[in-house]
């Protein structure tokens, strides 16, 4: 079962999503899981856009009733981006302007209110988020939908420690959600190492859920 959809339910009994939206679904792992907490008679839009990921995530999906799969990465604006393309790699993200990391993929970038207006989406009642640290433009690109607070739950990575680099800081994500009537309801998958995967004495990441007060 979803950690999130668990911790949800413990606060809202009633919580019984329908519409659910997997940002950087990888391989498939977390959108089956997904999938398998609500049920077939939910819908769950997976967006992988690498494109041995997104091959992966086909076969991980096929046969299942309600989910919709999209080759793209959600942001702020419509266009193309630059993305690491290591095989279906979880740690695979954009590239920053003048930076060179191996093997690359240009792939498309949708704006998801834009994306999720056009299909006539008007509740989505979890919006998760792995991005590896672009999560925060995603989510500016859902601002419509924030705005009316049309998102019920947001599942998103975080970043815990001081100078941790591969997602937004906790801090900062909080603050960009409380001004929409978001607030923290719990966390959800530590993570204690750091990218080389040695230990750390503290959280480096970790999945912050907020909710719609």
């Amino acid at each position: 079962m979803s950690k999130a959809i668990r911790e949800i339910a413990k606060v809202v009994p009633a919580f019984a999503p329908t519409v659910l939206v997997d940002v950087g679904a990888n391989v498939g792992r977390s959108t089956r899981e997904l999938v398998e907490t609500v049920g077939p008679d939910a819908t769950v839009f997976a967006f992988e856009p690498v494109t041995r990921s997104f091959q992966q995530l086909q076969e991980a999906v096929a046969g299942l009733d309600g989910v919709v799969v999209e080759q793209a990465c959600l942001g702020s604006v419509d266009g193309n981006v630059l993305m690491t393309a290591r095989g279906t790699a979880n740690g695979n993200r954009i590239v920053a302007e003048g930076e060179v990391r191996g093997n690359t993929e240009v792939v498309p970038m949708l704006r998801g209110d834009a994306y999720f207006r056009a299909r006539g989406v008007e509740i989505i009642d979890l919006f998760k988020s792995s991005t590896n640290g672009w999560d925060l433009d995603v989510l500016v690109g859902m601002i419509d939908y924030l705005a009316s607070q049309r998102i019920r739950a947001i599942q998103v990575v975080t970043a815990l420690a001081p100078g941790e680099t591969r997602a937004c800081p906790f801090e900062k994500m909080t603050a960009f959600l409380e001004p929409f009537g978001y607030g923290v309801l719990g966390f959800v998958s530590p993570i204690r190492a750091d990218e080389a995967g040695n230990p750390r004495a503290s959280i480096a990441l970790v999945d912050a859920i907020y909710i719609a007060e």
